[in-house]
C-alpha cells in the first residue's frame, strides 16, 4: 500500500484504522462549501460517527470551530440516504433502521451496516454506529453509578447539566407507539404478577426515578419520537450539517492519526548506585523519581518485572507503562538483570544493601508530550493526508474496541503490543520506540454485561414475532398510516433491576428486559424471552486484543474470570424463580427447581442462552489511566477520546450513560 505523507521532519505518521466498517461510496449531504473538504484546515476532526462521535463534532461546530466528521461506513436512516426497506415500505423515506420493529432482522442479515472482518464482535458501521442497529433502549444512569466509578470532575453533580442537555436535544418515550396505547403486553402483564405481586417488585416509571435500582420493573424507556428510531443521527447531526463550517464524510475511512514525536525527557545519564543515592531523575517519558540506594521501600509491591539487562534503569518505563494499576515506584533486586518490584504506594525505606528504591517526587508528571497533527484517510481510493489548524485536536470515537486498537496503530498502548505491531509492519518504520506512549492502560478494563436467556412458557401469553417482509398485514397498515401498533417499538414489553450487597458493602447490579418471542430451540407459540445479565459492580473485566490479523476483539476473560460474578448472577435468579408459583410462566432451559449451583453452572457454561456477548462494550480506556478527566490521551497534547472506552460499567445499558459523557466530554475540551 502507498501511504502519503507529507513531510517525516513535520511529524510522525502512525497507522490507525477507523472502527466503522468497510469503506462505502455512499455520500451523506455536507455543509461544506468548499470545493475540496481534503486540503482545508480543520480546528476538530471527529474520527467515527457513532452517538458520541455525533454529539461531539455537533457540539464543536455550534461554537465555531470547522470540524469533519468522518466515518467509514454509510447511510443508514432514511435521512442519511438509507434506502434498505422491505417491500411494505416500498414510496416510502423510510429505510429499516427507521422502523423499531425491523430492528432484530439487522441481527440476522446486518445489512452491510455491521462491522464484521473490521472487528471481532457485533456493532454498528455506519452513520449513527451502534445507536442505528440497537433497540433503542435509552435508560438513564443512577446518580450512583457516577458518584461511584467515575473520577472527580465526573460525579453526578458535574454531569448533571450535562443530561439535562442530552435530555433536551433527545426525546425519550415509554409508549412509542403515536397512538398512546401499549401494544403486546401480555408479557409485561405476566411479568407484573411474577415481580410485582410474587416477588416485591415495585412497578415504577424507570428514568422518571433513576436512582431507584432495587426491586423495581416498569416499561421500556426507548429514544424513539414520532413512532421511528430516534438517537443523535435524527437530532444532533441534522444540526450540525446546517452549519457551514460542518463537514460529515461517509465511505471514508481513517487509516493513521499522525503527530509530532514526543517532547524529549530526560538528558542526564542513567543513574547508578551508589554514586546516584538521593538524588532524582527525570526519565525519557518526563517523571521525575527519587532514588534511594541500599534501601527497600516498606510498602509492599502488587507485581514483579523481570528485566534482563539494565539494572534498575529498566524499571522506570515499566512503571510509567503501567497506569492501570497506578504505578508510582519500584524496589529493585539484582545486578545487571534482575526483578523490579512495582509499587502504587510508598513508605518508609528500611535500609536494605541488596535493594535500590525508586519513587516519583509528588506532583510529577509527563512531560513528554505528543501532538496530533492529522489523520490519513483513504478517499476515493488513495490514500490523502486530512490536516489540522493550528490549535486543533482529533477525537476519536471509533467504541470501546476500535478505539484502544487506533491508540494501539498509532503507538500509544503495552510496549509488549507495540512491540508485535512493530514486528508486524503495523507501526510505521519512523515510529520507532523512543516515540512510542507506553500505556498498559489502552485497551485494559474492557467491560460487557454477562447475560443469560430464560425461556419462559405461558399459555396466556402468545408470542409475536417480528418478520422483515413477511408482516401481518393490519400491523404494516397501522405502522405506515399513524406510526403505531407492534412496528412502532422494538420488542421490549418490561425491564427490571434488582441490586445485591455483600457483607463488605460493595454492590452488585442485575438487569432483566422480557421479549416478545422465543429463542433458538423455544419458539412455541406461547414462548417468550428473559434477558438477564449483571451489571455495575462486576469484577470481571478483560481487555482489548488483536488476533493474527490485528484485528481488534475482547480477550477470553471477560465474562466471570472472577467467580463471585457468576455466583452473585446465579443467586438473582435463583431468587426470582422463587417466586415464580405467583405466575404463569414456566421456565422451559433452566428449571424452576434447580438449585442455586445448577444456575451457575448453567451460565457459566457457553451455549446459545448463556455466557453470550450483549454487545455493551465499555471501559477500555477509562478516565484517570487511559485518558486524563479531560478525556486527553495521556502522552498527547490534543488527541481524545469519547465513546463507551471512558464510560464505567453501568447499572443500566450503557447508551444513554455514553451520550452523556458525550456532552460532558464537549464541555471539558471547549474550555482547554
Amino acid at each position: 500500500m502507498h501511504e502519503m505523507f507529507p513531510p517525516v521532519s513535520t511529524y510522525i505518521a502512525f497507522v490507525a484504522l477507523l472502527f466503522s466498517g468497510a469503506s462505502r461510496s455512499a455520500a451523506i449531504p455536507a455543509a461544506t462549501t468548499a470545493n475540496d473538504w481534503t486540503t482545508q484546515l480543520w480546528d476538530v476532526i471527529v474520527v467515527g460517527a457513532g452517538p458520541a462521535g455525533i454529539i461531539v463534532a455537533d457540539r464543536m461546530s455550534e461554537v465555531g470551530k470547522n470540524t469533519l466528521l468522518l466515518e467509514g461506513g454509510g447511510p443508514s436512516y432514511g435521512i442519511t440516504g438509507g434506502t434498505q426497506r422491505p417491500a411494505w415500505l416500498a414510496g416510502t423515506n423510510l429505510s429499516r433502521v427507521d422502523v423499531p420493529g425491523l430492528y432484530s432482522s439487522i441481527f440476522s442479515d446486518q445489512g452491510g451496516m455491521t462491522c464484521s472482518g473490521v472487528v471481532n464482535a457485533f456493532g454498528g458501521c455506519t452513520v449513527g454506529g451502534s445507536s442505528a442497529i440497537n433497540a433503542g433502549l435509552f435508560f438513564q444512569p443512577p446518580s450512583s453509578d457516577f458518584d461511584k466509578y467515575f473520577p472527580a470532575g465526573w460525579k453526578y453533580a458535574d454531569v448533571k447539566a450535562s443530561i439535562a442537555r442530552l435530555n433536551f436535544r433527545q426525546p425519550s418515550t415509554t409508549v412509542p407507539s403515536v397512538d398512546g396505547k401499549y401494544y403486546l403486553q401480555e408479557g409485561y402483564n405476566a411479568a407484573k404478577q411474577w415481580l410485582v405481586t410474587g416477588a416485591g417488585y415495585t412497578e415504577t416509571d424507570i428514568n422518571a426515578q433513576a436512582d431507584k435500582k432495587f426491586k423495581v420493573f416498569g416499561h421500556p424507556v426507548y429514544d424513539y419520537s414520532n413512532g421511528q428510531r430516534g438517537g443523535p443521527t435524527t437530532n444532533y447531526l441534522q444540526t450540525a450539517l446546517k452549519r457551514a463550517n460542518f463537514c460529515l464524510q461517509s465511505g471514508v475511512r481513517v487509516k493513521s492519526i499522525t503527530r509530532t514525536a514526543k517532547t524529549s525527557g530526560s538528558t542526564i545519564a542513567t543513574p547508578s548506585c551508589p554514586a546516584a543515592q538521593g538524588t532524582k531523575y527525570t526519565d525519557a517519558n518526563g517523571f521525575t523519581y527519587s532514588i534511594h540506594c541500599g534501601a527497600d521501600n516498606s510498602v509492599g509491591s502488587y507485581a514483579g518485572r523481570a528485566v534482563s539487562t539494565g539494572g534498575f534503569s529498566a524499571c522506570f518505563s515499566i512503571c510509567d507503562a503501567d497506569t492501570a494499576n497506578k504505578c508510582i515506584g519500584f524496589s529493585y533486586v539484582g545486578g545487571n538483570s534482575g526483578t523490579c518490584y512495582l509499587k502504587n504506594a510508598e513508605g518508609s525505606y528500611p535500609a536494605n544493601s541488596a535493594v535500590t528504591s525508586c519513587f516519583r517526587v509528588a506532583g510529577s508528571s509527563s512531560s513528554s508530550i505528543s501532538s496530533a497533527t492529522g489523520v490519513i484517510a483513504k478517499v476515493n481510493g488513495i490514500d490523502t493526508a486530512i490536516n489540522l489548524a493550528t490549535g486543533g485536536r482529533v477525537i476519536v470515537s471509533g467504541g470501546a474496541l476500535q478505539s484502544p486498537q487506533i491508540l494501539m496503530y498509532s503507538g500509544i498502548g503495552d510496549p509488549a503490543v507495540l512491540t508485535t505491531l512493530k514486528k508486524g509492519g503495523i507501526l510505521t518504520s519512523g515510529m520507532t520506540p523512543s516515540n512510542w506512549i507506553n500505556n498498559t492502560a489502552v485497551g485494559a478494563g474492557l467491560f460487557d454485561n454477562p447475560n443469560t436467556f430464560i425461556e419462559l412458557q405461558s399459555q396466556a401469553v402468545p408470542s409475536y414475532v417480528y418478520n422483515y417482509s413477511n408482516v401481518n398485514a393490519a400491523d404494516t397498515s397501522n405502522y405506515l398510516s399513524n406510526r403505531s401498533g407492534p412496528y412502532a417499538f422494538a420488542g421490549q414489553t418490561s425491564a427490571f433491576w434488582s441490586s445485591l450487597t455483600h457483607a463488605d458493602g460493595s454492590v452488585v447490579g442485575f438487569q432483566g428486559t422480557i421479549g416478545t418471542s422465543g429463542y433458538a430451540d423455544y419458539t412455541n407459540g406461547h414462548t417468550i424471552t428473559m434477558n438477564i445479565y449483571g451489571t455495575s459492580g462486576l469484577k470481571s473485566s478483560g481487555k482489548v486484543v488483536l488476533d493474527s490479523n490485528f484485528i481488534p476483539g475482547p480477550s477470553g476473560d471477560v465474562y466471570y474470570s472472577n467467580t463471585q460474578d457468576a455466583q452473585d448472577i446465579a443467586t438473582f435468579i435463583r431468587g426470582i424463580f422463587d417466586a415464580l408459583p405467583a405466575s404463569s410462566f414456566t421456565p422451559l432451559n433452566i428449571p424452576q427447581t434447580a438449585s442455586t449451583a445448577d444456575i451457575l453452572q448453567y451460565i457459566t457454561t457457553p451455549s446459545n442462552y448463556a455466557r453470550g456477548q450483549v454487545n455493551h462494550w465499555s471501559s477500555s480506556c477509562r478516565l484517570g489511566s487511559c485518558v486524563d478527566v479531560n478525556t486527553t490521551v495521556i502522552g498527547t497534547g490534543n488527541i481524545h477520546v469519547v465513546d463507551g472506552s471512558i464510560v464505567a460499567p453501568l447499572t443500566v445499558n450503557p447508551q444513554m450513560g455514553i451520550m452523556i459523557a458525550a456532552e460532558r466530554a464537549s464541555e471539558l475540551i471547549l474550555k482547554l
